[in-house]
């Protein structure tokens, strides 16, 4: 998820379910490490 948002193609990430929120925490993670950009990312949790 974070590759792809990292295009440019996408306003922002929608996570729904039991694990969305563990989800969210490993995709800013993971965007921090390889793009220096997880606290910018535009994540909605329902």
């Amino acid at each position: 998820m974070a590759t792809e948002y990292q295009t440019g193609k996408y306003e922002k990430i929608v996570l729904a379910g039991p694990y969305a929120d563990v989800v969210e925490d490993r995709t800013r993670a993971y965007a921090m490490a390889n793009y220096n950009n997880g606290i910018d990312m535009k994540i909605e949790v329902i």
